[in-house]
């Protein structure tokens, strides 16, 4: 294994880990098995997390899709059989072999990160380049892998969801091996995370936020889903609320009437512009009319 990293300066590297989400369906909030808010991740959708661990042939030798889009990747590697097999090959003697990962996992005698901190010297920051052009297979594979999958929300349950994930993987690494290279995209998880859930989309669930709370204030179930807000079993989204809202403010300065799919009808009275019209009009006809003389003829 260690071989697949051979023209990399830093000896004895046998693999990198990363984590990525994978976006899913919302699951039900009231599931006991699965409850919906252990899905919802920091970037505010519904994911799984999953952990990978790669050679240096962008073959998958690992995968853990059972975490929810809550759980930081460092606990999931607390947790992780890997883990636990680096451990106890370190205390059987093996002293020089490492996986590398970025700064959010902890140094360990079998998992290097880059050096933090400000003022690192020249050894430092060259160390720090290495474990960064490292790292980058780890990201290449990822975006191979979603590139290839076609990766987009998963409307299954989190058991299925994950045993797809682990389907794909099986796939990418026969690819490889059949040199089936495909020309990956630049992969960044913050880009691939906002194909699936956009800027557009997160300020409109902070300005669904103070209606949730006035509905839970209220006494009724609600909750928000993507870009909607359910109250009582009713989707509402941003648009129909803000049109809701503007019906309602035209309803106290005309005499209206509000029918169940929201037309409006205009009951009774002019408005204010027709009014002005019909002056602007009958000043001009009474103008006219007594302003008008007839002509002399000789």
């Amino acid at each position: 294994m260690k071989n697949k990293f051979k023209n990399i300066c830093i000896l004895g590297i046998i693999g990198c880990i990363d984590c990525t989400q994978i976006a899913i369906q919302a699951p039900p909030t009231e599931d006991d098995q699965f409850p919906g808010l252990l899905f919802s991740n920091r970037k505010v959708f519904y994911s799984i997390k999953i952990q990978i661990v790669c050679g240096g042939d962008l073959k998958i030798l690992a995968i853990n899709p059972r975490y929810p889009g809550s759980v930081h990747y460092s606990a999931i590697w607390s947790t992780s059989i890997i883990r636990t097999h680096l451990m106890e090959n370190f205390l059987n003697g093996d002293h020089s072999s490492w996986l590398v990962g970025d700064s959010g996992y902890p140094l360990e005698p079998w998992l290097m990160n880059p050096i933090t901190g400000h003022g690192l010297n020249d050894i430092e920051l060259r160390f720090n380049t290495q474990l960064r052009s490292i790292r980058n297979i780890i990201e290449r594979v990822i975006g191979i892998l979603k590139t290839r999958c076609r990766h987009h929300t998963m409307h299954y349950n989190p058991i299925r969801a994950a045993k797809i994930i682990c389907a794909c993987a099986i796939l990418h690494n026969i690819f490889i091996e059949q040199r089936d290279m495909l020309e990956e995209e630049d992969y960044n998880d913050d880009n691939h995370e906002a194909e699936h859930f956009t800027q557009k989309v997160m300020d409109e669930r902070k300005q669904l936020l103070p209606i949730l709370i006035k509905a839970k204030e209220d006494g009724k179930k609600a909750y928000l889903k993507q870009n909607k807000i359910v109250i009582s079993n009713n989707e509402c989204t941003l648009p129909m609320i803000k049109q809701a809202t503007n019906n309602s403010n035209m309803a106290k300065d005309n005499p209206m009437e509000i029918e169940e799919n929201a037309e409006i009808k205009i009951v009774a009275g002019p408005s204010k512009e027709q009014d002005n019209i019909r002056n602007v009009s009958q000043q001009s006809y009474q103008k006219t009319r007594y302003n008008t003389r007839p002509s002399n003829k000789s």
